[in-house]
């Protein structure tokens, strides 16, 4: 699997983007000063980030900050340094939907 870097600005095209992500993809999303360490993250482990369906976007309005949104577009996490595996396995696996997927 590819994993999925972008590098944006806040816009109606930005928001666009976030919705075609809507019930396919979660997203993390950082500011630029933690994009290289979050970047590592996901290169980790690409089976489960594929697993978890994250994919990670660069965001240039966000400052000194990172966030990871749900599949139905909301932020479910922030945090002032980049998420670690664990940290996001763990938040995920505690949303409903994916203990639906787990389910299955």
């Amino acid at each position: 699997m590819k994993t999925f870097i972008f590098t944006m600005i806040l816009s109606t095209q930005t928001l666009a983007m976030y919705k075609a992500y809507r019930w396919k993809n979660r997203i993390v999303t950082c500011s630029p000063n933690h994009v290289s360490k979050q970047e590592q993250v996901f290169k980790e482990n690409n089976k489960l980030i594929k697993e978890l369906k994250l994919i990670f976007i660069e965001n240039k309005k966000l400052e000194n900050q990172c966030q990871l949104i749900g599949l139905d577009g909301s932020v479910k996490k922030s945090s002032k340094k980049p998420f670690s595996l664990s940290v996001l396995e763990k938040t995920i696996n505690s949303m409903p939907m994916r203990r639906l997927e787990l389910k299955k």
